[in-house]
């Protein structure tokens, strides 16, 4: 599940707290309503505040149930702002923590399902059995306001240091640079037209964070069970990648090989990407088109 989803429902869930006035074992509660617990502290950590972005790790469980989880894969939870709800939404929660630390919250489930249609309860919940949501979070990055302001006007540099290291300056596209490694041959990419290719996601600095070799994945130790490593297929102009790359394949041609630097605002935006792309980071793309099919009748 995208952290987009995680974080939408767990909000939704957590507006309801503070309706419940029975308190639940093992937990304390903000003024607000908020039922939390700190299971690992942290104190020489960076607190969260306002305006920071935060990332970690989030299971969500009703009773012992798992119903959704990013475990193992941290992610962008949230950026912090101010409370809309009183005091007892999930950005409050955070507010609690601190980098390192781990903390579990607690919401009474019947309390949840007065405000959801039966259907879209978890199959679990057996209505009036004393049953809880628990929500486990893991807060493993805290970037504040003032370094997110560092890290944009850096981007601009990373993006200039790496042109300036290639004699070939490539063809600039909306503040992004495409250099033509090999040209291709065949049949060349229109809109709606199905694309394969094989491709490899680099940070400036030179670190791999996602491609589609399982062999340069082992290779560069970012290599995970749970990816099926394949040549990536979509249909151009779908939307089915991020924006830098159609606009760098725009034209190319079955058996070419190009490499783009692509702008955040182009790729990743604000958001980052997994636990190695941050906020605001240019990525480097290295694509070979594998093959062009026309588009579908």
């Amino acid at each position: 599940m995208q952290s987009k989803q995680i974080i939408s429902l767990v909000t939704a869930v957590l507006l309801f707290a503070a309706c419940h006035q029975q308190g639940i074992d093992g937990f304390k509660q903000t003024d607000g309503g908020l039922y939390y617990k700190i299971v690992k502290e942290n104190i020489g950590g960076k607190a969260i505040h306002v305006g920071d972005r935060v990332s970690g790790e989030l299971v969500m469980k009703l009773d012992s149930t798992v119903i959704l989880t990013n475990e193992g894969h941290p992610t962008h939870l949230a950026t912090i702002k101010d409370s809309l709800f009183n005091g007892y939404d999930f950005e409050t929660g955070l507010l609690l923590m601190r980098e390192g630390e781990r903390a579990v919250f607690a919401i009474p489930a019947d309390t949840v399902a007065h405000h959801f249609p039966y259907n879209q309860l978890p199959k679990g919940y057996r209505p009036g059995a004393h049953m809880a949501f628990y929500f486990d979070i893991t807060v493993s990055e805290v970037i504040t306001a003032a370094e997110m302001d560092s890290i944009k006007s850096d981007e601009e540099e990373q993006i200039a240091r790496y042109v300036a290291t290639h004699g070939d300056k490539g063809d600039q596209r909306n503040g992004m640079y495409l250099f033509v490694d090999k040209k291709g041959y065949g049949r060349k990419i229109v809109p709606g037209c199905v694309v394969t290719l094989n491709y490899s996601a680099w940070l400036m600095d030179g670190t791999l964070f996602d491609c589609s070799s399982e062999a340069l994945a082992r290779e560069q130790g970012i290599y995970t069970e749970s990816k099926s490593y394949h040549p990536l297929q979509f249909t151009y102009g779908d939307q089915g990648v991020i924006r830098g790359i159609e606009a760098g394949l725009r034209g190319a041609a079955a058996g070419a090989k190009i490499t783009l630097v692509i702008p955040s605002k182009m790729a990743y935006g604000s958001e980052g990407f997994g636990d190695k792309v941050k906020p605001f980071s240019p990525v480097r793309y290295e694509i070979e088109v594998v093959s062009v099919q026309p588009a579908k009748q």
